[in-house]
């Protein structure tokens, strides 16, 4: 059972501190400093004049002082705000930036000194405790930072983080009593103490022995029961309590909470079977289903006990039993969706259609289920019947839609999107990834891994298209401009990709987006589509640009060097920018090819010959590495060498113009190479339709299939 808080894992690192640092500097709104006030004067004049010139020179360092830290001049800084600090000793936004810059700087005792004096003269800044906390804590110098949070905690007592955080340093310092009464003071005095009380029900829990387990359970049921008051709808708390419970040996309170969990979440299958795979805490598989048994007759609610048998009953493979209670839990008085469900996807394993035939008869006994429709719409969109898909999912989406409390998940709405697109409705399909990527951005990158995956140009044009309108609908969207330039790309649309990521760079200039957009991989694709569209100059800068971000960056230094290589310029730094590719990674085929190719134009054909051989046995099908092949053994005078491999080139890549020049210039008969090649894209073709059909008889995703990522499925069904 895993309810014991991350709160105790106190090893916060100087980064962490910093991070931290930051946020409190943000809350505190740093704004310039002010003047402190001169002490009173009988003479007026004087005072005032004082005052003002303090508060001009305040600001005006200040404003260096800012102006030195947006350069990286970080002494400059540090000196402008403590001259300004000294002017006025009492701004707290202002020495907790000093703290922070300290920090970054690594020195820790300065930053230390600056706060401990600022807290002797402002005992009540609690952002400036919390900071002192914090930096002690990450240094681990624990009896100080005890110290510095028993201060937070008298002079903030409603401080609930801070209370957390002391009770994590007793258990280090092994004082696990002084923790548990601290927390346990605390929840009676602060007013809504709902974090400090799934602290203390957690450390009763850690703290348990064997002797004083029951006791231990009892009182951490105590104090989540008062947490799940405060917030009566908070499901994790429900699943605590519950599992508390069948650990106790007391199955009806747990069922009692599951119960509630089951009237908010009624159709969460992942839910289901986690609630069901707790009662596994309460002993054998054998002797809870036993004891869960003459409990679901008693239940208010069976079917859902029922669904809990089934779901056990499956995890030990025994399918007939498993089969018996998903009847039982569809066919009472509440039947449960997921046992249809379950039932469903057991059947699809053998027979889809009869799966749908049991989808369909769940929706006989609950018309309009979310769950079942979209079930329904996914089988048939398995089954290539997108029209009929679609008709399930529009249902189902009308349905929530009309639900002001229903939370669409956008797995959903982007797998009807992927349906739509099947049917050309693309207006659709573009309005539904819309939302889906509204609510998850992660669904951008899912949708054009699905693009990629599809057989056909034709189904890729239709991706680009949706991708069009969408740009359509955000116009302001800078990551759908990327995905565009990324796609046409792939289908050599190199204009339109040239034009794709010229607009995402101008979306994002002077964007707090662009450094985490226009990143090292941005600009290899841009720098490639220039390159492809011959505008060599603009892809040298923008390739020279990806690599001032990302030194590493392998694909930029070969693709570099390949294009300087091509041109028959900048030889020398060529081979520099190849052998930084090979370092790391030293068995690219690609790289090595690319070296051979320098060394041709070097007119170092022997050494070519050694790489370039090396790459094709690497990869033994590129056309380009073949081409290369020949053109060396051509240039060390083997044209019976040269010719095979320029054949080989061809058949592989017949669209190559250059290829077919030579070949020509030989007296080589193109039609029968075009035909040859004809064969071989037939033979490949049949080759993946049977690997596709040998996929789907073991349950494999046949060729062209695409699910989202297993992180999003998870994701989404949390």
């Amino acid at each position: 059972m895993t309810i014991v808080s991350d709160s105790w894992g106190f090893s916060a690192s100087k980064r962490t501190c910093i991070l931290l640092a930051v946020a409190v500097l943000c809350a505190a709104g740093c704004t310039g400093p002010r003047a402190a006030r001169a002490p009173a004067s009988t003479d007026e004049t004087p005072g005032m004049t004082l005052e003002v010139t303090a508060r001009a020179e305040a600001l005006a360092r200040y404003s260096q002082g800012l102006l030195c830290e947006s350069d990286r001049d970080f002494e400059g800084a540090l000196s402008n705000f403590t001259a300004v600090a000294k002017l006025d000793p009492y701004h707290e936004g202002l020495h907790i930036r000093i703290a922070i810059l300290l920090l970054q700087q690594k020195r820790q005792d300065d930053a230390v000194k600056l706060l401990e004096q600022y807290v002797k003269r402002v005992p009540n800044s609690e952002k400036a405790l919390t900071l002192l906390a914090i930096i002690y804590r990450a240094a681990e110098n624990l009896p100080r930072a005890v110290q510095a949070y028993q201060r937070l905690v008298k002079a903030f007592p409603e401080n609930q983080e801070a209370y957390v955080e002391l009770a994590g340093l007793y258990l280090r310092t092994d004082r696990a009593k002084h923790a548990i009464e601290l927390l346990e003071q605390a929840s009676r005095r602060v007013p809504e103490p709902g974090e400090l009380l799934r602290a203390l029900g957690s450390l009763y829990v850690q703290q348990a022995t064997p002797e004083t387990l029951e006791r231990n359970r009892r009182a951490a049921i105590a104090a989540f029961e008062r947490a799940l008051q405060l917030t009566p709808k908070d499901i994790s708390l429900m699943f605590v309590l519950g599992e508390l419970h069948i650990r106790l040996d007391e199955f009806e309170n747990a069922l009692e909470y599951f119960n509630r969990i089951e009237d908010i979440a009624p159709d969460n299958l992942k839910i289901k079977q986690r609630l069901a795979t707790a009662f596994l805490h309460g002993g054998e598989q054998d002797a809870v289903i036993s004891r869960l048994q003459p409990l679901a007759a008693q239940a208010a609610i069976p079917e859902r006990v029922y669904y809990y048998i089934g779901d056990l009953y499956e995890s030990a493979q025994d399918d007939l039993k498993a089969e018996e209670f998903y009847k039982k839990a569809a066919s009472g008085t509440h039947p449960q969706s997921a046992a249809f469900v379950k039932m469903a996807a057991r059947m699809s394993r053998e027979d889809v259609e009869k799966a749908a035939d049991v989808l369909r008869s769940g929706l006989e006994r609950l018309p309009d289920n979310a769950q079942l429709l979209e079930m329904l719409a996914l089988v048939y969109f398995s089954q290539e019947q997108y029209a009929k898909s679609i008709e399930y999912f529009a249902v189902a989406l009308k349905n929530a839609d009309a639900d002001p409390g229903s939370e669409i998940n956008p797995l959903f709405l982007f797998n009807y999107a992927l349906a739509a697109q099947r049917t050309a409705d693309l207006d659709l399909a573009a309005t539904l990834l819309n939302r889906a990527i509204e609510k998850n951005p992660a669904f951008l990158d899912a949708y054009l891994q699905f693009a990629f995956r599809q057989d056909g140009e034709s189904l890729r044009h239709d991706s680009i298209a949706v991708l069009e309108k969408m740009g359509e609908l955000q116009p302001g969207e800078p990551n759908v401009y990327v995905y565009l330039g990324l796609l046409n790309s792939y289908l050599k649309s190199y204009a339109q990709a040239l034009a794709a990521f010229e607009k995402a760079e101008s979306l994002v200039q002077d964007s707090p987006q662009q450094a985490d957009l226009l990143d090292a991989s941005f600009y290899f694709w841009y720098a490639a589509a220039a390159e492809r569209m011959k505008d060599t100059k603009r892809a040298e800068q923008l390739f020279q640009k990806c690599l001032e971000l990302d030194s590493e960056h392998a694909e930029a230094l070969n693709y570099l060097a390949y294009m300087w290589a091509e041109q028959g310029v900048e030889l020398d730094r060529a081979l520099d920018l190849v052998q930084r590719a090979l370092k790391i990674n030293p068995a690219s085929g690609a790289f090595i090819d690319t070296l051979g190719w320098i060394y041709y134009m070097q007119g170092n054909y022997d050494k070519a010959l050694t790489e370039i051989n090396r790459a094709a046995e690497l990869i033994p099908d590129d056309p380009t590495i073949l081409d290369h092949l020949g053109d060396v053994f051509f240039k060390l005078g083997d044209e019976e060498q040269a010719i095979p491999h320029w054949k080989r080139a061809f058949v592989l890549d017949p669209d190559s113009e250059s290829v077919a020049e030579k070949l020509l210039s030989h007296g080589m008969d193109l039609d029968a190479l075009r035909a040859e090649a004809a064969e071989l894209k037939e033979r490949i073709a049949e080759e993946k339709k049977k690997q596709a059909e040998a996929n789907r008889l073991i349950g494999l995703p046949e060729d062209g299939e695409w699910m989202p990522p297993v992180e999003l499925l998870e994701e989404e069904e949390e």
